[in-house]
């Protein structure tokens, strides 16, 4: 599949399209956009051009007949093989705007983008030709359950009743269509049960018959949600768990709770089950896209031999025992050898040319927002032999973008995004995940309740650019910020989208600057916007003695006194004027914002506390660089400065962001909630820490 970068180029209308829009505006007539009614995707398309529509004070109706349309959307199924059925033409041409497209989805891409260019431009004279292919097929979003959760604690547990509202999935869901995502990943340790009652193991089911049919109603509307709005759905379990009723009725097996990383029990009967619940997911559940597989909890101690035998003999044969193919994601090996795994994949018989395997690689481990290069991924080194020695034709990879850095402040940096998709989307590249683990985007656990600021529902509305940015960003690289601009515009008054867009480009690169600076590997090694590793603060001595993850970046202890050349590598002292400098330019364009708006001040809060959370960094490099050649004055004097900003930090943040849980603090003895005044001990008793060496 080969990317076609959209053409844009504005149009000008014929002298009859002309007149008749003069005449509309003067008695705004009906505008008629004809789409295929019974099409839920052309609907959903429509209804967004409806909106952007009547904000100029337009009147639009539906209709199915072309003749007197003014928007016309064609959908030829039979030009799927020159053109993608996610992709659009978008056209202005004599008295009509046409968009044509070989599948539903790309005409409901087709006009989002018309009603995006309606609302930017303020006008249907005003709308480009574009066309308009996805770089990408798989743009998925991955979503952890927070019932039979991989981890459990309140901050997870505290969305049961949210992850199962419809209104928050319809809400979700709308919000993945209009960014473009087209894949929906649900994982959890466990999910049979609350699909299905195994037909040979009914008793392993915990719940009641009534209890059952709610479920099955919710995920037989969730799945079709998805469906309308051209969203795949795939369910993704971590292997060989079995519920508590299970080992009462059938035998010994590793229960379905909060320990995971536990040795593999195993047996036939926990074999047959599994299998069976896979039969009968897929059969019952048409609507559902795919299943997948992580092959390593409830696994401890296996070898790959062992993990590959027991997948082909559950996994593989229960969905080839079922009515219907299903899409499979097989995730990369968490350890062993890559190359049995990729052997497993080519002989599973479960792709087609159409549909390969998708394997899901961690991109950088747990903290993909580090550098943009490929360091390491979960089962060693950086999973090469998945798609060397030969391309594979089974299987395409997918990048999962494991955020465990930061929740509590938004991101926006189109330009690492850019650069990521330039530098790994490889043709055996299919896509990318992004999600997290330790934070489900539903319930917002974080803002203060009742404040002013607060006009969302749910989380992830919150962080709506960095869904916006990826998504957007997935299906066309080459989009231009000023599409970001617009969307700060729409939903603010003023038009400092410009600003604004660019000021969250420069502080949320703090986000990368800090995670490439420090090593990590799982989850809890790093929370950059928390500046914790291990569930604590980051000390000066912890910067003196840590090697970088970045290439790029030299580290505190390479540097040493500074009289080395590093070639084209970032010194320490070079990086914190980067930093300084940046966030200086990002703060400057956000105090030149007028209004008074509690919700763009929030957002204007957030862009200052990553710069303040930046220059704390900055200063502290400077601190460890000094003290780490014998300037202790030196070192005591940036020290101080790294106290103001760290308090400058808690000050843009206390009264709108509540101290809530968070994983990577779990178990710690002062609690699991978060806040940055919390360590505010921590980072002056640095101070003493110098004077003391």
């Amino acid at each position: 599949m080969t990317y076609q970068s959209p053409s844009i180029r504005a149009v000008a209308f014929g002298l009859v399209l002309s007149a008749l829009l003069v005449s509309c505006l003067r008695t705004h007539p009906a505008i008629y956009i004809a789409i295929d009614t019974q099409s839920p995707r052309q609907r959903f398309g429509a209804e967004q051009v409806i909106r952007s529509l009547e904000k100029l004070n337009r009147q639009v109706e539906l209709t199915d007949d072309q003749t007197s349309a003014q928007i016309i959307v064609i959908v030829e199924e039979e030009n799927k093989k020159t053109r993608h059925a996610e992709g659009f033409h978008l056209k202005p041409s004599e008295n009509k705007i046409k968009i044509t497209s070989s599948g539903q989805t790309g005409a409901m891409y087709g006009l989002l983008e018309l009603a995006e260019q309606i609302s930017r431009y303020g006008s249907l004279e005003r709308v480009r030709e574009t066309e308009q292919s996805p770089r990408f097929d798989f743009r998925a979003i991955k979503f952890n359950l927070p019932w039979s959760s991989y981890r459990r604690f309140e901050g997870l547990q505290a969305n049961m009743e949210a992850a199962r509202d419809l209104e928050m999935w319809r809400d979700f869901l709308d919000m993945m269509a209009e960014n473009r995502f087209n894949t929906l990943t649900l994982w959890n340790l466990h999910p049979w049960p609350y699909l299905v009652r195994s037909e040979n193991f009914p008793d392993a089911n915990p719940f009641s018959d009534e209890e059952l049919a709610e479920w099955k109603r919710f995920w037989t509307q969730l799945f079709q949600m998805a469906k309308d709005r051209g969203i795949e759905t795939y369910l993704l379990n971590w292997n060989i768990f079995v519920t508590e009723e299970f080992t009462k009725h059938y035998g010994a097996g590793n229960i379905d709770g909060p320990k995971y990383n536990i040795e593999g029990i195993d047996s036939p009967q926990i074999r047959e089950y599994t299998r069976e619940s896979i039969t009968q997911v897929i059969n019952e559940y048409p609507n559902l896209s795919g299943l997948g597989v992580s092959l390593g909890e409830g696994m401890k101690g296996w070898s790959s031999e062992q993990q590959v035998e027991w997948v082909k003999d559950v996994f593989f044969k229960g969905i080839h025992a079922a009515d219907r193919p299903i899409k499979f994601i097989y995730r990369a090996a968490l350890s062993g050898t890559h190359e049995l795994h990729r052997q497993t994949i080519e002989e599973s018989g479960l792709d087609t040319p159409e549909n390969p395997i998708i394997v899901e690689l961690k991109f950088n481990g747990s903290h993909a927002f580090s550098t943009t290069r490929l360091v390491r991924t979960h089962g060693g080194g950086t999973g090469s032999a998945y798609w060397s020695d030969p391309v594979p034709e089974h299987h395409k990879m997918a990048w999962m973008m494991r955020n465990e850095d930061f929740y509590r402040l938004r991101w926006g940096e189109s330009d690492f995004i850019r650069s990521h998709i330039q530098q790994n989307g490889h043709e055996y590249v299919a896509g990318y995940f992004i999600g997290s683990e330790n934070y489900i985007p539903a319930l917002d656990i974080f803002s203060v309740p009742d404040h002013p600021h607060v006009t969302w529902d749910w989380a992830f509305e919150r962080q709506w650019l960095f869904y916006m940015q990826w998504g957007r960003l997935l299906y066309n690289p080459e989009l231009e910020d000023a599409v970001f601009a617009n969307a700060f515009n729409q939903r603010f008054e003023g038009n400092y989208g410009e600003a604004i867009t660019e000021a969250y480009k420069l502080a949320s690169r703090n986000t990368q600057r800090i995670a490439g600076f420090f090593p990590f590997s799982w989850d809890f090694t790093l929370y950059t916007e928390g500046f914790m590793r291990f569930k604590h603060h980051i000390s000066l001595k912890d910067m003196i003695s840590l090697r970088t993850t970045d290439p790029e970046f030299v580290s505190i202890r390479d540097y040493g006194e500074g009289d080395r050349k590093f070639d084209a590598q970032i010194t320490p002292l070079e990086l914190a004027a980067m930093i300084e400098a940046d966030n200086t330019r990002a703060i400057e364009l956000v105090e030149s914002i007028r209004s008074k708006d509690p919700t763009l001040q929030s957002e204007i809060e957030d862009v200052k506390a990553w710069c303040h959370l930046g220059n704390y960094f900055a200063k502290k490099i400077m601190a460890a660089t000094a003290f780490n050649q014998g300037k202790k004055d030196e070192a005591l004097l940036h020290m101080d400065a790294a106290i103001e900003e760290w308090k400058n930090l808690i000050c843009v943040t206390e009264s709108r962001i509540q101290p809530s849980s968070l994983g990577h603090m779990h178990g710690t003895p002062g609690g699991d909630h978060f806040h940055w005044k919390n360590f505010l001990d921590n980072v002056e008793s640095e101070i003493d820490w110098i004077r003391q060496q």
